[in-house]
């Protein structure tokens, strides 16, 4: 499959849609995006668009951050999301990490998760972030391999709302 990494835009509005519902009627809870927490496609992207110290409906305080997804062309549709938090609060510090993704579950064991996370950390690079945080659930084995394959080191498990997750660091070009 080919797809791209590209910055999302209004003209994605019904993939990011067909997105949501397919993580829905799969029983998924959506990571890598946060438009979950918005009424509406238009009212995220500008939330993305935001600049850090914006509050959140979920009352977090917005860091600066890049967000893409996996786009492909061929089916003109929304594989993947990834999120990039150039920086980290208490929040992100405990339970969150520097990166967020998920992919579309038709698209699971495709290397869509790998590549995505390949091209946060080639982007990191440019911010000069050389330590990342990375969270997974514990019962989700295909984000830890997908982790440790960009060499993710694991630190710890933790307790949130009721999952375990693992915290992992991934240092980046010598940290």
């Amino acid at each position: 499959m080919q797809i791209r990494i590209i910055t999302p835009t209004l003209a994605h509005e019904a993939a990011l849609l067909a997105y949501q519902q397919a993580l829905a009627a799969a029983g998924v809870p959506v990571h890598g995006a946060y438009f979950d927490l918005f009424p509406d496609i238009p009212s995220w992207l500008a939330a993305c668009a935001a600049p850090a110290g914006t509050l959140l409906p979920n009352g977090i305080i917005k860091v600066a951050d890049s967000n893409w997804i996996a786009w492909n062309d061929d089916s003109a549709r929304v594989v993947g999301v990834i999120n990039l938090r150039h920086t980290l609060n208490d929040y992100l510090r405990a339970y969150g990490g520097h990166i967020g993704y998920g992919v579309h579950p038709a698209c699971w064991n495709q290397g869509i998760a790998t590549r995505m996370l390949t091209h946060a950390l080639q982007y990191s690079d440019s911010l000069g972030l050389r330590e990342l945080l990375l969270v997974c659930a514990v019962d989700n084995p295909a984000s830890a391999r997908v982790i440790e394959k960009n060499g993710g080191e694991r630190l710890d498990t933790v307790d949130h709302e009721g999952e375990r997750l693992y915290r992992y660091r991934i240092r980046h070009n010598d940290a």
